[in-house]
């Protein structure tokens, strides 16, 4: 729990660790960590696994984690609990069969990425170069707004930011998942590309000069790889996040189109009224609405 400086008596369901070690983790929270530097060896769930730099891990509650060793360890986390999402959500919810449709229904996260293992992934994600970079600047600002907590809206931008982290790390977990039967063919490369600079600009000029490539080849090995256009495709993904700042945080709408990739206010409200069928204010009413009839 954090204490809110700008409301008396306010516990937010979210802590940050600059320097976790492993030993006084809340059982009760989803887990985030990013190992920076150093190696350790834990044991999870009485499995013995060895962490070293790069690396993200995703636990659910109740994980039993117990350090064994370490050595020049440098990992930062976060944690949280379902509500600090939406104070409706539980974890009877999270962890019922009927989620996905709960989730998909009332634009809550799917999770994932804290919840999903295979023969490849159990919990922990290698992190490509690129990839790093861009957590480790996910987590700096989830822990500056929750450690100086700047204005009233820190935890508004707090659930913004995690939700992008979490949202670039299922998509590069989905990618890790699919092992030696991933396409490192261009098309492949550029969908990598958008997922991680989703937020800045993007245009497809820049993504030729980047790939050394032109307009009809990039443009045809996409549309065949996805089902559509560049541009197509980078509106819908941010109008994603959108819809997640604009259902769960109260960050005004001007916000929210610079931190999911709009060049200003007014293009954003016209291409999200154009096509989610209404206004970013209405869909925001409409989504608390309906998690408040869900709920009742």
């Amino acid at each position: 729990m954090t204490n809110c400086r700008h409301r008396a008596n306010r516990m937010v369901p979210v802590s940050y660790n600059k320097n976790e070690d492993f030993k006084n983790m809340n059982p009760h929270y989803f887990f985030l960590c990013h190992i920076i530097s150093g190696f350790t060896v834990l044991l999870i769930n009485g499995e013995k696994v060895y962490l070293t730099a790069n690396m993200l891990l995703s636990f659910p509650r109740n994980t039993k984690i117990e350090p064994l060793t370490a050595y020049n360890l440098k990992a930062h986390s976060v944690s949280f609990a379902p509500e600090f999402i939406n104070v409706n959500l539980a974890w009877e919810s999270i962890e019922s069969k009927d989620y996905p449709l709960l989730s998909k229904e009332l634009n809550y996260p799917c999770f994932d990425l804290f919840y999903q293992r295979n023969l490849l992934y159990n919990g922990i994600l290698p992190l490509e170069p690129s990839l790093n970079d861009k957590i480790t600047i996910c987590f700096a600002d989830i822990v500056k707004q929750i450690e100086e907590q700047p204005d009233k809206m820190w935890s508004c931008r707090t659930r913004a930011v995690l939700y992008t982290l979490i949202d670039m790390a299922e998509y590069f977990c989905h990618e890790f998942m699919k092992g030696d039967h991933r396409d490192t063919t261009l098309e492949n490369e550029v969908l990598d590309y958008i997922h991680l600079h989703l937020c800045q600009p993007l245009s497809i000029d820049g993504l030729c000069d980047l790939f050394h490539t032109n307009h009809t080849t990039i443009c045809r090995k996409f549309k065949a790889l996805t089902g559509c256009s560049i541009a197509d495709y980078i509106i819908e993904k941010r109008l994603l996040l959108a819809k997640h700042a604009l259902a769960f945080t109260f960050l005004t709408v001007s916000e929210i189109a610079q931190k999911c990739g709009f060049h200003d206010a007014s293009y954003f409200t016209r291409t999200f009224s154009k096509r989610v069928g209404v206004s970013p204010v209405k869909y925001r009413d409409l989504m608390r609405a309906k998690r408040t009839s869900n709920h009742q």
